[in-house]
């Protein structure tokens, strides 16, 4: 910018548009300045009242009651929640094929949650109520509207702190995931979680905007809490109607707040699912902001609320249209098959189906939740429609000769079913439009059992958290602090009973929220967090890899399937155990023909079932054929049998193949002896315990459960403080170091260290001594010792020798030591800021597992 002298010297025409520029700029300047200053007076103001609105809502005995009620709800679901998921495990353990039926979604995460629903229903509208039925009835809502700030904002902002207070009664939830991921060692999706949490935050919001829109048309809070219950209530009694009725009623309880919820809940993110709620949520809270002001007519009003009516039925047909979804759950269990899916998509006509299964069929739910609920968002034009049925008798019957079928027609072409299931149904759907899919390979879902127990919380929910609420209301009701100096009068501090702690007390607060941040900021380092269950991985390394897609194929083609029924099938596994019996007898005999001859007629009898064993177990397959291979190089490959090197894959083999018989005996007893395996093989393979070793005992097993499966198996049961971090790092260090030297959960595959088990336990050096310390059941008597030495000589035989050198050891003691050091040094500095003592002891695990669930 020039000075007025610079202007001077330069031309009439030049110097007068330089003023008129800078005119202009400094206009310019002056209106950024004053802008500024109004946005930060708004900002200034809104937060005020913001700060005004949560204060009152903290201040109010029904938020707190809110918490106060939530906690045992919470912990009652959480509790029941995960007893029965530890029976479901116990199960799984029991039948592998259980396994990925063993999911946090369905069995922890969404129970606890349940309690969180009642909360939203029952609770959440008298707190939201009071945040505009109070004002209304003293008339501070007229005073509020004096000021510069709208009704919009003023609504926005009270929406926004009862958002604050949800978070608050939030919190026994949110504490007993933490229990379970954190102490119980389960495990969670975060997305899964997330998905569930989005779609309760949008429901209370829907529950949020009833609560308000009650308030703002009644006169009285208690007439405000009768209208909000009876819309929850009839949304409620709607959904009812509709899972029992067809036609038109189920058409339109498809609309109700419940199935929404219950879509984000499965782990489906999409626009009829959270777009909906989220439309019904603004739809009420504009209805509410159309009826809050007083002063306006009700013709007005009722003119606004038609307008608002007509932007929320148009978004609400706009986003149940809209074709956006996301399966975010971990099993994929609201998709098909991505081959099934790209096909689908391709088919453009109208898929038309005709379901004649009555209401409270249990055939109906299954096919509702295995096909006709995902074929919408696969295929572009899908129609349900439901033929009136009778529902079913008393002792079974139905009153139609087609009851029970379904129709699905295609392009002209009609295809009639009784079946329920993707595997069945895809095929005949696919067929209409001349299509033949194979399937894409897809990885397994594991499951994720765990036997445990959270009836300790129980103090926590039932005690602990109650009087937290109590504490935070109490605390909320003080009268905020004056500042330092009134009027130029100072204000005089209150004494302290203990006068010498006082100059501690600030460094021993800094330290303590610095302690405390740390400690849970490493809660969140995803190491240490696996050491509860694995999963068995197919070899990654050998000759395996180059002959794995051959023998052990992942998918099969449509009429490929196998037809052999389940019971030849063990047939055949058992005379496999009896060839490898015999050829452990020779190889105890150091009967070098006897061996190959045994060897042989197992290794024709494998490869009669080999195609049985692929389609059955696509994880055990490629374990079972690597040591095969492994069996092949030294008894059929060479001229003369090398018999020390043929003892561990012929141990491997039988230990796979036992684990798959003593399967399959459990299949059979659920199905029966003539199902075919081509049928059976929809079940996903997904084995914590491939093999376990052929103890001599009860008392070698259970000595050796006890006192070694906590760092050698896939179960290692450590207690609730093994998975606090950084407790839970030295455990993931040892179980990671324990089960890469031995592991009696996967016998299926060579474990060279098992010849060096006698000679550990013998000179003391397993368990370890440190562990057995805190933890009395790792320690062994000189008679427990001597026993579990006796049984591991049987057990292992030419395999286990006293002079061998010793298992290695995992390296604990280091970490142990450098925990013990950082802890030392930790109470030394808070002792240096308040004088505190802390007692330090060495970290300690605890394994808790059972010799009877370490062998299923």
């Amino acid at each position: 910018m020039r000075s007025p002298e610079a202007l001077a010297l330069l031309p009439p025409s030049v110097a007068s548009a330089r003023r008129v520029s800078v005119n202009v700029d400094s206009a310019g300047n002056r209106t950024l300045r004053l802008l500024g200053l109004v946005a930060v007076r708004e900002l200034r103001l809104t937060w005020l009242l913001f700060a005004k609105e949560v204060r009152e809502l903290l201040v109010s005995r029904a938020l707190w009651s809110m918490v106060l009620i939530s906690a045992p709800l919470v912990g009652f679901s959480f509790i029941q929640a995960v007893r029965m998921y530890s029976q479901s495990s116990s199960n799984a353990f029991r039948l592998p094929q259980l396994l990925p039926n063993v999911n946090p979604l369905d069995g922890i995460i969404i129970p606890t949650f349940g309690a969180v629903y009642l909360m939203n229903t029952f609770l959440l509208p008298f707190v939201a109520i009071r945040a505009i039925g109070n004002e209304k009835q003293t008339g501070a809502l007229k005073i509020a509207l004096q000021l510069p700030i709208g009704m919009n904002r003023l609504v926005g902002l009270k929406l926004a702190a009862l958002a604050v207070g949800w978070c608050i009664a939030l919190a026994p939830t949110l504490s007993a995931l933490a229990i379970w991921a954190l102490l119980l060692g389960g495990h969670l999706s975060v997305p899964e979680l997330l998905t569930v949490l989005l779609g309760h935050a949008l429901y209370a919001f829907v529950i949020a905007g009833v609560a308000f829109l009650a308030a703002a048309i009644t006169e009285s809070s208690a007439t405000a809490a009768i209208v909000a219950l009876s819309f929850t209530l009839g949304s409620w009694i709607l959904e009812f109607a509709g899972s029992t009725g067809s036609g038109f009623l189920r058409a339109v309880a498809s609309f109700s707040l419940s199935p929404a919820l219950r879509g984000l809940e499965r782990g489906l993110l999409g626009s009829p699912t959270a777009l909906t709620l989220l439309v019904l949520g603004l739809g009420f809270v504009a209805l509410s902001v159309v009826w809050l002001p007083p002063g306006v007519s009700r013709r007005q009003k009722l003119v606004r609320s038609g307008a608002v009516f007509g932007v929320a039925a148009q978004a609400l047909l706009l986003v149940i249209q809209l074709p956006i979804f996301a399966d975010v759950s971990e099993n994929q269990r609201n998709s098909f098959n991505p081959a099934d899916m790209r096909e689908l998509r391709q088919m453009t006509k109208e898929l038309k189906v005709n379901v004649n299964l009555a209401a409270n069929d249990s055939r109906l739910a299954d096919l509702d939740r295995n096909i006709l609920s995902k074929l919408p968002r696969a295929m572009p034009h899908v129609t349900i429609t439901y033929a009136e049925t009778s529902t079913t008798s008393l002792f079974g019957g139905t009153s139609g000769a087609n009851y029970g079928l379904t129709t699905y027609t295609y392009g002209g072409k009609q295809g009639v079913t009784r079946a329920t299931t993707a595997r069945e149904v895809l095929p005949l759907i696919e067929a209409l439009d001349g299509r033949v899919v194979t399937p894409d390979p897809t990885t397994a879902y594991p499951g994720y059992p765990l036997v445990t127990s959270a009836d300790a919380a129980s103090v926590w929910f039932y005690a602990l958290l109650p009087l937290l609420a109590v504490g935070g209301w109490w605390y909320s009701q003080r009268v905020p602090r004056l500042p330092t100096a009134v009027a130029g009068v100072p204000v005089a501090r209150s004494a302290t009973r203990l006068p010498w702690l006082s100059p501690y007390l600030p460094g021993v607060r800094r330290t303590a929220l610095a302690v405390g941040g740390v400690f849970v900021a490493i809660q969140l380092i995803p190491y240490g967090r696996s050491h509860t269950n694995f999963a068995v991985a197919p070899p990654s390394a050998g000759p395996v890899l180059g002959v794995t897609d051959r023998y052990c194929p992942r998918t099969f083609a449509p009429g490929a399937e196998s037809t052999m029924s389940l019971g030849a099938f063990r047939t055949q596994v058992t005379g496999m155990l009896g060839d490898l019996d015999s050829a452990q007898q020779a190889l105890a005999a150091n009967d070098a023909l006897t061996l190959r001859a045994q060897y042989s007629q197992l290794a024709v009898a494998y490869a009669g079932v080999s195609k049985e064993l692929a389609e059955l177990y696509p994880v055990r397959c490629p374990r079972l054929l690597a040591d095969r291979l492994d069996g092949d190089a030294v008894i059929l490959v060479p001229a003369t049998v090398n018999l020390t090197a043929a003892a561990a894959p012929i141990a491997a083999l039988r230990a796979g193949l036992s684990g798959i018989s003593t399967e399959l005996s459990s299949r059979i007893q659920q199905a029966s002896p003539d199902a075919l395996v081509g049928n059976s093989a929809q079940t996903i393979d997904a084995p914590l315990v491939t093999g376990t070793p052929a103890w001599d005992g009860d008392r070698t097993s259970a000595l050796a459960a006890r006192t070694c499966a906590a760092c050698h198996s896939n179960q290692p049961g450590w207690s609730w403080y093994a998975n606090v971090a950084p407790v839970s790092w030295l455990v993931q260090h040892d179980v990671d170091a324990g089960r890469a030297v031995l592991n009696f959960s996967e016998w299926d595959r060579s474990q060279p260290a098992a010849a060096q088990l006698v000679a550990s336990v013998q000179q003391g050096r397993m368990p370890p001594a440190y562990a057995g310390v805190v933890n009395s059941d790792l320690q062994l008597s000189d008679s427990e010792r001597a026993e579990l030495v006796s049984g591991f000589q049987t057990t292992f035989g030419r395999g286990a020798r006293a002079d061998a050198a010793s298992v290695p050891a995992s390296g604990s003691a280091i970490l142990v030591a450098t925990l013990g050091t950082l802890v030392a040094a930790l109470g030394f500095a808070l002792g240096r800021s308040g004088g505190l003592r802390i007692l330090t002891a060495s970290p300690s695990r605890t394994p808790r597992i059972s010799a009877r669930r370490m062998m299923q």
